[in-house]
């Protein structure tokens, strides 16, 4: 139950500043490509961890949802 939950935060932490970024705000580019790339290599590379992490896998994902699949908006979402 545990690894669960922490499988959907590591998710999430990247799929909703992706998505509200990209479908939202409309940010395209290299602003975007930076957008996304920051929850993998903060994932990967934590401060907190002594720039030791995991492999960003489950972060990877989440980048792929929030690019991909984000639909709804952020109020929307919350809402359901």
């Amino acid at each position: 139950m545990a690894g669960l939950l922490a499988l959907m935060l590591d998710v999430s932490k990247a799929a909703a500043p992706v998505g509200l970024a990209y479908f939202n705000l409309g940010i395209r580019g290299i602003a975007m490509f930076l957008i996304a790339l920051a929850p993998i290599l903060g994932h990967a590379f934590s401060p907190f961890l002594h720039f030791r992490g995991g492999k960003a896998i489950a972060a990877s994902l989440g980048v792929w949802i929030g690019l991909t699949i984000w639909k709804a908006s952020l109020p929307a979402v919350v809402g359901a």
